[in-house]
């Protein structure tokens, strides 16, 4: 998984070709490439591999997921909306593990940053009332659960939602 490094590696070789050529040919001839250059080295640092692991995640692949993620050295360099799939991505990952309480904190951030869509918030919201759920904290899991099933969704996140609002309705009775 050397991706972000060859795309490093191929940024900086673009700006050296451009400042040989500025040298040799003057800056009409080159300042493309050196825009190119920093365009993709700004890229890197913005966007990283978070949709990377996102979708290994979405397809099940968590130890691929978790290599992707292991390629961002400093998420809080990224735009808003990847920082909360990166944060989205390390939850879900933290809950695979059995992790609750970062699983918790890394997915309370994500929804503070904000998602793309309202499926995605569903799935967050959805995971957080499984967490509650799971250690025993019904109310407010039922709280979370509220909160997701007002937004829309997917037929099979619907599905997950109507699953844990039966075992929360047995759980409060």
């Amino acid at each position: 998984m050397n991706s972000s490094r060859i795309r490093l590696f191929l940024a900086f070789a673009i700006i050296a070709y451009s400042i040989v050529v500025t040298i040799n040919f003057g800056i009409q001839r080159s300042w493309i490439t050196f825009v190119a250059g920093v365009l993709l080295i700004w890229l890197h640092f913005a966007y990283g591999t978070v949709w990377l692991a996102y979708k290994a995640l979405r397809s099940g692949d968590v130890p691929k997921a978790e290599n992707w993620l292991s390629e961002i050295k400093n998420p809080k360099w990224l735009r808003p909306s990847p920082k909360a799939y990166y944060y989205l991505t390390l939850g879900l990952i933290n809950l695979q593990h059995k992790d609750f309480q970062s699983g918790e904190k890394h997915l309370q951030l994500a929804l503070d940053l904000g998602f793309r869509n309202s499926n995605d918030q569903a799935l967050t919201l959805l995971n957080l009332g499984h967490i509650h759920f799971v250690q025993r904290n019904f109310e407010l899991a039922n709280r979370y659960v509220n909160q997701g099933s007002q937004l829309e969704m997917d037929e099979v996140l619907a599905e997950k939602y109507k699953e844990i609002g039966e075992a929360l309705l047995s759980k409060l009775n």
